[in-house]
Order: structure tokens, then sequence, then C-alpha cells
């Protein structure tokens, strides 16, 4: 009898899953190769990968490469918004995360709101800060 092998079908939700888990192991460079590797194969990116990739970049230090990354999104939702606030504190650009929750205060779409995650980030932040 031959043994039959699930086909997985790898779409955008599996690559953003290992993205996640490469990023919670530390290792945000595999995450960005991660997504580099999905566009070669052809996955179409959305704001789930492309939230994950902003996290990656913003680990590693590179915010202008996420600042351009973000500027390419066509319909950024909230997720890629406090990504990219997470960038600009880790690296240590508060002005522009602060432009940024500014941007989304007075925004007129109401899912596009500062949450509790988006505040977290800046009380975090202001902590480890001293």
């Amino acid at each position: 009898m031959q043994e039959m092998t699930p086909a997985i079908e790898l779409d955008e939700r599996c690559f953003t899953i290992v993205m996640t888990s490469a990023i919670k192991s530390r290792r945000p460079e595999d995450a960005v190769r991660l997504f580099d590797e999905m566009i070669v194969a052809g996955i179409p990116k959305g704001n789930s990968s492309t939230s994950t990739l902003i996290r990656a970049l913003g680990m590693m230090k590179e915010v202008d490469r996420a600042e351009r990354v973000f500027s390419a999104i066509a319909r950024p939702d909230l997720y890629c918004y406090n990504e990219l606030i997470f960038a600009y504190l880790i690296c240590g650009k508060r002005k522009d995360a602060v432009h940024v929750l500014e941007k989304l205060r007075k925004g007129q779409n109401v899912y596009l709101k500062p949450n509790g995650i988006t505040y977290g980030m800046f009380i975090r932040n202001s902590a480890l800060r001293g």
C-alpha cells in the first residue's frame, strides 16, 4: 500500500506564522528572509505578513526600510500602524512614533484608532528608558 502524504498549501498565513516564530526566537533576519521567499514563490503579500515584516525590520534597527515597506501598503490596518510605531520606538525615534499615534487619534476611520496595544508600547518603552 502506498503511503499518502498530505499536501500543504503554502499561503500568506503559513508564512506569517513561521515569520512570527522566527521573531519570537529573536531571529528577525529569518523573518525577513521568509518574507522574501514568499514573494519569490508568487504568494501575494497582505497586511498580516507585511506588518510582521515591519516588526522584524524594527528589531533589526532598519527603520528606514520599515518605513518604505509601510509606505507601500495600499490599505494599512491597525496592526501595520502598531508595528511601525514599534519600529520607531525600538530605534529611539519617539517623535516619529508619537506622530503616527497622533495621526491615528485624529483620523476619521473608527477602525484605525489606537488600542491598548498601541498605548502599551509607549508605556513599556517609557518604562524601559527610565
